[in-house]
């Protein structure tokens, strides 16, 4: 029995009995150094599991997970993942990121997290490669005085530095709680951008013409001082003649509906006489070119019968001289009755003079 406990107790100091885990995979840019396996995983700072593996493939890390059954149910399938270091050069472990709008599935068996929702470890010979390009530019003397100097205005003030570096921690707090909507803030100013860089050009010419009114304004202040004045004045006038002329006013509206009365009931002979002007200005057009030429002897000097007129031919049409007299009982035009198209009618006064040969 003695052997069998000793049997026992070697296997799990060599993990070879396991408590059943779920496997699931990280996937970062860069896992960094100080990343090793057996390594803590923490959600909100509480350990939730242990790190697997740490592979290389695609450019890409893979690390994976074996996370505590108990933990599973705190653990949504969205969950995000950062590698954290315990100092700059101390060991790190992997924070799962509760997300802000956390899913109803839980993190299961298999499932991986996309690199978009994991966040890289911050290694030293990354800042020193951002920071020597600055250094260089530095005079070390300059800085050493400014260091100096720094150090100096801290001395006997350590209280005020630290209550201004927790109310600059404060005051980045909401930045940080309300970071998709700063992330969606500055994708639609990015929106707003690609519209200026679109209508640029007519943006430019309206300021340049705001900029002329303006200067109009600026040149002409004193008649446009002097109109103002006048205005309340003008308004005054045009109120006592709307008072005065208002019975006019009222005539006048009354006798525009009467014309209007008026031409709604010939419609039919305003539509006729619209189907007519067509041909009327197509003959008048054609006779304004025509060559008139003299009908009988003439005293012009040096013309005779025959011998072209000088300038356009005109004629006018004696509507009386075709007068058909009276309208016999029962002939008489009527609203919207037929009209007859003889020699008196409207048509003839339309009908192209023909030319004299």
């Amino acid at each position: 029995m003695g052997a069998g406990a000793v049997a026992v107790t070697g296997m799990m100091l060599t993990g070879a009995i396991k408590s059943r885990v779920v496997n699931s995979t990280a996937v970062f840019e860069n896992c960094g150094q100080g990343l090793r396996v057996g390594g803590d995983v923490k959600l909100r700072g509480v350990l939730v599991g242990r790190i697997e593996s740490i592979e290389l493939a695609d450019e890409d890390c893979y690390v994976g997970l074996d996370l505590f059954p108990e933990s599973i149910e705190q653990i949504p399938a969205n969950v995000g993942a950062e590698v954290r270091a315990k100092t700059v050069f101390g060991e790190k472990w992997v924070e799962l990121l509760f997300p802000d709008n956390p899913e109803e599935a839980r993190i299961a068996a298999g499932d991986e997290i996309d690199k978009d929702d994991t966040i890289d470890p911050l290694e030293v010979e990354t800042i020193l490669n951002v920071a020597l390009p600055l250094l260089d530019a530095i005079d070390p003397e300059h800085l050493a005085g400014a260091l100096e100097a720094l150090a100096g205005g801290f001395v006997g003030h350590e209280d005020a530095a630290i209550r201004g570096i927790n109310s600059g921690i404060d005051s980045l707090k909401p930045f940080n709680d309300n970071e998709s909507r700063l992330e969606a803030g500055i994708d639609q100013l990015a929106a707003s951008a690609d519209v200026f860089a679109e209508v640029d050009d007519d943006l430019l010419d309206a300021l340049d013409n705001l900029d002329d009114v303006n200067r109009f304004a600026v040149e002409n202040e004193a008649l446009i001082e002097e109109n103002f004045a006048k205005a309340p004045e003008l308004l005054q006038e045009l109120s006592s003649l709307f008072d005065t002329h208002f019975t006019d006013f009222t005539r006048i509206v009354d006798r525009g509906a009467t014309v209007i009365g008026v031409l709604a009931a010939r419609s039919d002979d305003l539509e006729r006489l619209l189907n007519v002007l067509p041909q009327f200005n197509s003959g008048w057009i054609r006779n304004l070119d025509h060559q008139c030429r003299y009908r009988q002897a003439t005293d012009e000097p040096g013309k005779a019968k025959g011998d072209p007129v000088p300038g356009r031919c005109w004629r006018v049409h004696n509507l009386l001289s075709h007068s058909q007299g009276a309208y016999a009982p029962g002939q008489e035009p009527r609203p919207g009755g037929n009209r007859s198209s003889g020699p008196g009618g409207l048509e003839q006064l339309f009908t192209p003079a023909r030319a004299e040969r």
